[in-house]
C-alpha cells in the first residue's frame, strides 16, 4: 500500500470534513439568546452557525483576535471556545456555559497577552505560543490552545485535542494496518501524545509540550506540502497545515477506521 493511497485516503477525508462553523456575533441587548454573562461588561453577544467557507471562518475569528478593539477581541476568544464545545450533538448550550466563562477576563490581561500570543504565532514559534495561551480562560491545555493558534495560522499549525492523540496512539496496536493507519502510525503516532498538555505543569512539562506542539505543526506542514507535490487538491485549494489535521480528525472518527481501532 502506498503513500499515494493514503494520500488520496486524505483527500477524501478532508473533504468530507463537516464540522459546524458555529461561533458567537454581536447581538442586540434584548437577544433572547444573548450569552448573559457578558452583559457585565456591556457586550451582548449571541450564538450562531454562519453559512461560510471554512477559510472564511477562520478569516473571521482571527480578524476578532487580532483586533485592536476589545470588544471583537473578547468575541474572537469566546467564539474559539464555543465553537470547540459545539461537537457533532446537541452541546450548543453547553458550549454557550464555556463561552460565557472568558468574560471574567481583564481587558488589559487580554490585550496584553493577546499581543504577545500573535507576535509568537506570527514567528512561526507555535509550541511557544501555545504555551502561552494556556493562562486565558477556558483555553488552558493544548487541545483549546491549539484551536486558538490553529484559527491564527490555519497554514502553519492544526488542531491536536485528546480525541485525536489518543486515536493515533491506537494505531499503533494495529497488526493489520490500511495505507492511511500505516502512514499515521509512521509519521504521527509515536510522539504525538507529547505534544498535549495542560496549565500549571512543571517548566520539564510545558517545554516538551511545546516541543511536540512544534513537531505537530511541522509534520502537518509537511503533509500538506507532499499532497501539494502529489498534485491532490485541497478543500479549498492547496493544502494547509489545518487542512492536513482535519482530514486525520475525520479520518479517526469515520467507521471505517473508528471499528477498527477500538476492536
Amino acid at each position: 500500500m502506498s503513500s499515494q493511497s493514503a494520500f488520496e485516503e486524505l483527500q477524501r477525508l478532508a473533504n468530507a470534513y463537516n464540522y459546524p462553523p458555529a461561533r458567537l456575533i454581536f447581538s442586540d441587548s434584548d437577544d433572547p439568546n444573548r450569552l448573559p454573562e457578558f452583559d457585565k461588561i456591556g457586550l451582548s453577544f449571541a450564538p450562531a452557525v454562519v453559512q461560510v467557507t471554512y477559510p472564511e471562518f477562520e478569516r473571521s475569528i482571527s480578524d476578532d483576535l487580532r483586533s485592536d478593539d476589545d470588544g471583537r477581541v473578547r468575541l474572537g476568544l469566546a467564539s474559539v471556545v464555543y465553537w470547540g464545545h459545539f461537537g457533532d450533538g446537541d452541546r450548543a448550550n453547553f458550549a454557550a456555559t464555556r463561552a460565557g466563562r472568558t468574560a471574567n477576563c481583564e481587558a488589559a490581561f487580554l490585550k496584553n497577552e493577546m499581543n504577545e500570543i500573535i507576535r509568537l504565532v506570527d514567528d512561526r514559534r507555535y509550541g511557544t505560543s501555545l504555551i502561552r495561551a494556556f493562562a486565558l480562560p477556558e483555553i488552558g491545555s493544548t487541545s483549546f490552545a491549539s484551536k486558538l493558534i490553529t484559527f491564527l495560522a490555519p497554514a502553519g499549525a492544526g488542531v491536536l485535542d485528546q480525541q485525536i492523540y489518543e486515536g493515533l496512539g491506537r494505531t499503533l496496536l494495529k497488526e493489520s494496518r490500511s495505507a492511511l493507519e500505516e502512514w499515521l502510525a509512521v509519521e504521527f503516532a509515536p510522539w504525538a501524545w507529547t505534544g498535549f498538555g495542560k496549565a500549571g505543569g512543571s517548566k520539564q512539562s510545558r517545554d516538551r509540550t511545546a516541543r511536540g506542539f512544534d513537531v505537530w505543526c511541522e509534520r502537518l506542514m509537511k503533509a500538506a506540502d507532499d499532497l501539494n507535490a502529489a498534485s491532490l487538491v485541497g478543500p479549498c485549494g492547496s493544502w494547509r497545515a489545518a487542512d492536513v489535521e482535519r482530514a486525520i480528525y475525520r479520518a479517526l472518527r469515520s467507521k471505517h477506521l473508528a471499528s477498527s481501532l477500538t476492536a
